[in-house]
């Protein structure tokens, strides 16, 4: 009996140059992207995937710029392309049925503003990356706000928000190169039924700038009722179920600095009747809610606002505590809301370093998961 023929199917299109021909072998490679310097370093955006094939032979890579390569043999997935270079997804591998390997997905695209005011330029920035100052510049004003923390579960507490610090004329060297470092969000707490405590958000980093994460949002991860993690704003402690302890409010401005780049969380409470609920996330601008004795978790901290890009945007609001009946509201400024029942904590907004909102896991079963911190984000206007 013949084996099945091989199909090779063509690359995705990129930026700069045609996907190629898949052959009787080989999938098409992804075209190649193009590179732009706008964000004052070169990097290369929107390449093509790469094909897969319908049986044996050598799939397409990826083209420059973020494009996914086709999936290996043996029915294997496409890479997805990566996020925030619009790169196209690689094709997936079909050996034999009646599984077959599934398709990547597209990179996340991207907006950059380079805006000039006469004597300034400004600079977004969502991603880690190195940067090159502008020949002549003197100086910028920053903003610089790290990863929200993630939400806990089952009794969780809202994620503290990124530190979050601003400032002007601090000195930089014109054609010297700076690593921008910009935290992600720390990740919710996993599905269980026996309680997992958030994780702490990434730093974010220019020059001598550190933001610090936000704290973790504590849960009952029997038998320890967990405080709230500390961070750049502090997380909220976990509800205290029946008779239990709650935890306290995770520890804000951590380490300290001047001014203060975050707040404490709030308090978890305990008591009869499911009253018990958790504690909300610190705020850039407030400290988070301990729990009221009504069964609703606590509200997240406000973050604060800045209109160094141009307009008043809020960053680094705290993520809303889970509650009994009704959980508390996340932070202006991108905290997620926490969740009762059985519905997963809402995210962090991202780039906002939002902490992300808890979750209640009422159940005994695989339980709920607590929403992720937002990422944060670096802002420099550059001063000649």
């Amino acid at each position: 009996m013949n084996s099945a023929p091989n199909y090779g199917p063509g690359g995705g299109g990129g930026a700069s140059a045609v996907g190629a021909t898949g052959t009787a072998t080989t999938g098409g490679n992804g075209g190649n992207g193009t590179a732009s310097s706008i964000s004052g370093s070169s990097v290369t955006y929107a390449g093509g995937g790469g094909g897969g094939m319908f049986s044996s032979g050598t799939t397409g890579t990826g083209g420059t710029g973020g494009g996914g390569d086709g999936g290996p043999s043996g029915n294997g997935s496409g890479t997805s392309g990566t996020p925030n270079t619009g790169g196209g997804g690689g094709g997936g591998q079909s050996d034999s049925g009646p599984a077959h390997g599934a398709g990547g997905s597209g990179g996340s695209g991207i907006v950059i503003l380079k805006l000039n005011f006469g004597d300034s330029e400004l600079y977004t920035f969502t991603s880690t990356q190195s940067w090159t100052a502008p020949a002549g510049a003197k100086s910028v004003d920053y903003l610089v706000v790290a990863g929200g923390g993630g939400g806990g579960q089952r009794g969780g507490g809202g994620g503290g928000a990124g530190g979050f610090r601003i400032g002007s004329a601090l000195s930089i060297t014109g054609g010297s190169s700076y690593t921008i470092t910009v935290g992600a969000g720390g990740a919710g707490a996993a599905t269980s039924a026996s309680g997992n405590n958030g994780t702490v958000g990434s730093n974010s980093v220019f020059s001598t700038i550190t933001s610090n994460g936000g704290g973790y949002g504590g849960a009952f991860v029997g038998p320890t009722y967990n405080a709230g993690g500390a961070g750049g704003s502090g997380g909220g402690g976990c509800a205290g179920f029946s008779n239990g302890g709650a935890g306290a409010g995770g520890a804000g401005n951590t380490p300290s600095t001047a001014p203060s780049q975050g707040s404490n969380g709030g308090a978890g409470i305990n008591g009869p009747g499911g009253t018990a609920s958790a504690g909300g996330g610190g705020g850039a601008s407030a400290v988070g809610q301990t729990a009221p004795s009504t069964g609703q978790g606590g509200n997240g901290g406000d973050g604060t606002a800045s209109s160094i890009s141009g307009s008043s945007v809020t960053y680094a609001g705290g993520g809303g505590g889970s509650g009994n009946t009704t959980g508390g509201t996340g932070g202006s400024g991108g905290g997620g809301d926490g969740k009762s029942g059985t519905t997963n904590g809402e995210d962090g907004t991202a780039n906002t370093g939002g902490g992300g909102g808890g979750a209640r896991n009422d159940t005994d079963g695989t339980g709920t998961a607590g929403g992720s911190g937002g990422s944060g984000i670096v802002i420099l206007r550059v001063n000649f």
